[in-house]
């Protein structure tokens, strides 16, 4: 359900943090996120969901936007998952990938 609410001040009364996460979003919208892909150095594991967040809904990274980090980034490592957003944090194979990408690192 979705609630409107009066005031900012509300809204972070009844929902401690959503503030900063309306700001957070406000502020990478404003983000040119492609620039800063090139300048990571180090290694990074993209674990991406495959399902949309809601029936309806769109993808957090698009496959476009997987396919380009995956060659932009040096040291990239890609895993896309068959689950949403949402239970992506309990999936086997999204663990599974986290396990594998540290533990090459500390190999």
């Amino acid at each position: 359900m979705l609630m409107a609410f009066q005031s900012a001040k509300m809204s972070t009364t009844l929902f401690p943090g959503w503030f900063h996460v309306r700001e957070d979003s406000a502020y990478g919208s404003r983000q040119n996120v492609y620039a800063l892909w090139p300048r990571l150095k180090c290694p990074v594991l993209l674990v991406r969901a495959k399902r949309p967040m809601a029936p309806s809904g769109g993808l957090v990274v698009s496959q476009a936007d997987t396919e380009r980090f995956a060659i932009e980034v040096r040291d990239a490592t890609v895993v896309n998952v068959d689950d949403d957003h949402y239970s992506i944090l309990l999936s086997s194979p999204a663990v599974s990938a986290v396990e594998r990408f540290l533990g090459e690192r500390n190999a």
